[in-house]
């Protein structure tokens, strides 16, 4: 199908199919996406956690060097994995684990319980201090 033939007005079914066809691909691109990102955070991980039990110096840089190896690996750019870990960075400070059940959950809703919480063991603790009457 040439250039001309893609700008003749066309009936609703093959609009349609043409719209759909572009949303399956970009779909799949998006999924292959995430998937890879959660692989570079989950090697990074592992990496930092070697790096770590080595005992080497990190001096701000825990991952120097090791995105390249990471990018080669996965056949992407170097700057892609950049990418990622930041994202991955960005997403763990918007989460917190809960301190009494560890569940990671948004930090507001975690402050709000905690606040809440303090607020409780302060009136408990306001009603042991009472003496009685």
């Amino acid at each position: 199908m040439n250039r001309r033939q893609w700008s003749q007005p066309v009936d609703f079914a093959t609009a349609h199919a043409r719209a759909r066809g572009r949303y399956r691909f970009n779909r799949a691109r998006q999924i292959r996406a995430l998937e890879r990102r959660a692989l570079v955070a989950q090697v990074s991980l592992q990496l930092l956690q070697k790096a770590i039990a080595a005992g080497e110096s990190f001096r701000g840089r825990p991952l120097w060097g090791k995105q390249v190896l990471i990018a080669e690996a996965l056949g992407i750019h170097p700057s892609t994995v950049s990418r990622y870990i930041k994202r991955t960075r960005e997403l763990a400070l918007l989460f917190a684990p809960c301190p009494t059940c560890g569940v990671s959950m948004p930090r507001h809703e975690l402050e709000t319980r905690v606040s809440d919480l303090a607020t409780k063991l302060g009136a408990a603790l306001a009603d042991c201090n009472r003496p009685p009457s």
